[in-house]
């Protein structure tokens, strides 16, 4: 399944969509692959909790601060967008439902990656 992580500005206006490059459910171990909240995880089919990365490229987007960011699951993409993209423009996403949005006051720069991590129980 492919997730997008969703940021939007101060004014609720969207910044972007980056598709998220892991997607796993996990356990806790003691020396896991991932690692999160202090804690780390291992890729595990009977996991309960899942993880869900996300990391911007350079230049994504650039003077603009993130204040919320969400998971994206169902996303439809805009006529004449081609898949497999990593960063989406607004307008070109049509659909989507949001899930696990936090509040984050994140200034986005061209030059420096960011990286977001969810750990989601389903």
């Amino acid at each position: 399944r492919t997730f997008y992580a969703r940021l939007k500005g101060a004014a609720g206006t969207i910044i972007g969509y980056r598709r998220c490059r892991a997607c796993r459910p996990v356990r806790e171990t003691v020396s896991g692959v991932y690692s999160a909240s202090g804690k780390t995880w291992s890729p595990s089919p009977s996991g309960q909790q899942v993880y869900i990365e996300a990391m911007t490229d350079f230049d994504d987007a650039d003077g603009v601060e993130a204040r919320s960011i969400a998971l994206m699951s169902g996303v439809t993409l805009a006529a004449g967008v081609k898949p497999g993209r990593d960063w989406l423009k607004p307008a070109e996403v049509t659909a989507g439902i949001p899930f696990a949005e936090t509040a984050i006051a994140l200034p986005l720069r061209k030059t420096v990656r960011e990286r977001f991590k969810f750990l989601v129980r389903f």
